[in-house]
């Protein structure tokens, strides 16, 4: 009996195994869950006739960062298959209906407010990369233009125009005279050390050598017209403006405390005569240049100005375009370069969600093409360094992921209609797909969906991305309810809407000082939050969704008013219009929600 055991097929005998062999399963039974045979193509797939594609690693060897990318690989490789069943569906049943996701709720405003200037809208079937649809409704004029605000003229404030407009009619920064300033050897590492925990922890794009390289340059005094002197200025103007904003956490509930003149002051002395410089990072082809006007667009992005902004944006994605495709020295070079990209990718994608009629750089259109960051040492601290590199690469999924959320349900011809069947299984789907990304982030970066405190405020940070996701995936349900205006809306659909109006809540009340936020996303922060507001009060005045609000919608405005109030004056020169806008825009609603809770809680009723 023995020997006959013995002669069984070997497939038999490693059958109770099967879980040792998840490793080198194709993609298809990843995703489902189900027992790969590992043969090529394997049983499964012959079946059901799906493409099968394996990974080119065992999870067993691989590093940490190697584990999420296979699980972004896992996540892409679901999207494609939920496109195809979308597809499928959409022969089946036609799309009826207004294309509520593309117009807002009863109004044209909206669309008209968001003018389409390209004509290319990703690859025709609308996951392959991560482009947010040119019809996407994150917009914030877009939604202040919905018709349910007809009765509240003073949130259409005409003054000075649109945000563009005011951004763009902002004077330039005034030169200085001083072009090299002097700091002592304290400072200077005391500067170098923010920039590092701060700015080169959440887009680590400058290597340990070349920090000491900067630190030697300005010590010494050595910083002539040279593209390394533009480098060495520009990490120095970042890490004033993060000694500036890492003060804020711990002090941010302290009425008496004042931001640091000293600091505040010296970034834009140093960024000045950085900027003076930046004709050689223009001229050059390298990854030094690439590098620079990277730095560049991160501090712009820092005092606010996102035009200019956008612009060295545009102009560092551009050389990395050419270097991906022409290639570079060094390994380290192309590691860079690659980083520097997906920098980009996220910064563009943000940009466009608030002003949507900006040129696009062309990075999302080749992103799938491009490696994800690797190895690179940008930390002497090697779990420091794994973190930052893990961090990085949550974010870019994390943006990948918000892009085809916007693909899906907001294009302008894929996305779903308020009465197309296919909408409750596709949210249904990215819900599931944003849930996988957060549980497999790391332990450092781990997070509650509540209001406590996070173990690192980098993990907060994540929290804050995975709830905005969350609210823009069920937004469509807000959609729904709000295009029925005085009709009760169908009780699913009610209960979809607490999920939106828990997600927004959450996001507002779970907002605080936290560095990147305010380095680099107070603007488009602001108007994101100007934005939710103006959508909680569309929900606090449709009689379907009023009970689903409590008590925490009238904390949430008081909440803001005071950190964006803060936040705006990071900065030592003028406050940004744009941000003071939005800013007003928060009062505003917050002074109509106040008057609402005050009418209800004085009515007979009660």
């Amino acid at each position: 009996m023995a020997s006959a055991a013995s002669q069984q097929s070997p497939t038999s005998e490693r059958a109770p195994t099967a879980r040792r062999r998840t490793a080198f399963a194709c993609e298809s039974c990843r995703v489902k869950k189900t027992r790969c045979d590992g043969q090529t193509p394997c049983s499964k797939c012959r079946e059901s006739g799906t493409d099968c594609y394996f990974g080119t690693e065992s999870v067993s060897t691989k590093a940490k960062s190697d584990v999420i990318l296979n699980a972004i690989l896992r996540v892409e490789s679901s999207l494609g298959q939920l496109h195809d069943r979308v597809t499928v569906m959409a022969h089946r049943s036609p799309t009826t209906g207004p294309r509520a996701f593309a117009d807002s709720p009863g109004s044209e405003t909206a669309s008209r407010s968001q003018p389409r200037q390209n004509a290319h809208s990703g690859p025709a079937n609308g996951v392959d990369n991560a482009i947010i649809s040119e019809a996407h409704t994150s917009t914030t004029e877009a939604v202040l233009g919905w018709s349910i605000f007809d009765s509240v003229p003073s949130l259409r404030i005409e003054q000075g125009g649109s945000i563009f407009s005011l951004e763009n009619s902002r004077p330039a920064l005034s030169s200085r005279r001083l072009a090299h300033p002097y700091t002592s050897e304290q400072d200077v590492d005391r500067v170098l050390y923010a920039f590092q925990r701060t700015v080169n922890f959440s887009y680590p794009i400058v290597t340990l050598q070349g920090l000491t390289r900067c630190r030697a340059k300005v010590i010494a005094g050595d910083l002539d017209d040279s593209l390394a002197s533009c480098f060495s200025l520009l990490v120095m103007a970042l890490g004033c403006g993060a000694e500036v904003v890492s003060e804020l956490l711990p002090r941010e509930n302290d009425a008496e405390f004042a931001l640091s003149h000293h600091f505040r002051s010296l970034s834009l002395v140093y960024f000045d005569a950085a900027i003076k410089q930046i004709h050689n990072a223009y001229c050059d082809i390298s990854t030094g240049s690439a590098q620079c006007l990277m730095l560049a667009a991160l501090f712009y992005a820092y005092i606010q100005r996102p035009l200019q902004a956008w612009s060295m944006l545009g102009s560092a994605a551009t050389k990395c375009r050419v270097l991906l495709s022409y290639g570079t020295k060094t390994a380290d070079d192309s590691e860079c370069i690659r980083r520097i990209f997906w920098s980009c990718f996220i910064l563009e994608s943000d940009y466009v969600s608030e002003l949507d009629a900006l040129p696009r750089f062309g990075v999302a259109e080749m992103e799938s093409s491009i490696p994800l960051p690797g190895r690179f040492n940008t930390h002497g601290d090697p779990q420091e360094e794994s973190h930052s590199s893990l961090y990085f690469l949550a974010c870019i999924s994390m943006r990948r992921l918000l892009n085809r959320v916007h693909h899906l349900l907001f294009a302008k011809d894929g996305g779903v209609s308020i009465s197309d069947p296919r909408l409750p299984s596709m949210v249904s789907e990215l819900d599931e797909q944003l849930t996988m990304w957060r549980d497999l982030l790391p332990p450092a970066f781990r997070f509650t969906v509540d209001t406590q405190p996070v173990e690192s405020q980098h993990g907060a940070f994540l929290r804050q991305r995975y709830l905005t996701c969350k609210a823009l995936i069920y937004r469509p349900y807000l959609m729904s309810a709000l295009s029925r205006g005085g009709s009760r809306s169908a009780p699913e659909t009610v209960e979809k809407c607490k999920v939106w109006l828990n997600a927004c809540m959450l996001h507002i009340l779970n907002l605080h000082s936290y560095i990147q936020t305010v380095m680099i996303d107070t603007w488009i922060c602001a108007l994101s939050m100007a934005g939710t507001m103006a959508m909680l009060l569309a929900a606090n005045r449709t009689p379907s969704l009023q009970p689903c609000l409590g008590d925490d919608l009238f904390r949430v405005g008081p909440h803001l008013r005071h950190l964006l109030g803060r936040w705006m004056y990071c900065a030592d020169q003028g406050i940004s219009p744009s941000v003071e806008r939005a800013v007003q825009w928060i009062v505003t609603i917050d002074d109509i929600l106040q008057q609402d809770k005050s009418q209800w809680l004085g009515s007979p009723s009660t």
